[in-house]
């Protein structure tokens, strides 16, 4: 198993051993490793990869390549606070829409048979107005989070609250 994080490699670890596997570890950046190194290359979440490095990710794997990739993240409170406000939500940097779609005009171009599924979730996730705010990145006073919980019928900015967080991803594999 290849990873960047010495973390990721140790969790990796303790659920093989759980499981009576057995793996060889190496934490390295990716992009300087040299292949074929395995039969199958799984890469989810690595929103720095570029459309342009698809050919080197490739060339890591014997037979196939799996890219996971957020294109979409939502906050039902956010959203409410953006249009209550006016104000523009911020960019979740990891959820990009366009990151998948340069993925698979790339591939198309490098003519490879894709297979494209896209999935997403919902999870209930506990917060605070005041929390929310702070999300914007701008300041805010007092009043308005205090107007805010009101308008939102909860005791006071720091109550908790429970938004709906959707999640989308685009599942993208090919092989050689």
């Amino acid at each position: 198993l290849y990873d960047w994080s010495e973390k990721m490699l140790a969790q990796a670890q303790q659920w093989l051993n759980k499981h009576h596997q057995q793996a060889t570890y190496h934490q390295a950046d990716w992009s300087t490793l040299n292949g074929p190194l395995a039969d199958l290359v799984f890469v989810s979440q690595l929103p720095m990869l570029q459309a342009k490095q698809l050919p080197l990710l490739e060339a890591l794997a014997k037979h196939a390549v799996i890219i996971n990739t957020q294109s979409r993240q939502t906050n039902s409170l956010q959203q409410q606070l953006s249009q209550q406000l006016n104000w523009t939500i911020p960019t979740v940097y990891q959820a990009d829409p366009q990151r998948a779609k340069s993925y698979l005009a790339a591939l198309n171009q490098l003519h490879r048979q894709v297979h494209h599924q896209s999935f997403s979730y919902q999870r209930d996730i506990p917060t605070t107005l005041n929390d929310e705010l702070q999300s914007f990145e701008r300041p805010f006073s007092l009043k308005l989070a205090t107007q805010m919980a009101e308008h939102f019928q909860v005791a006071h900015p720091q109550a908790a609250i429970t938004p709906t967080m959707t999640y989308q991803f685009e599942l993208i594999d090919w092989c050689k």
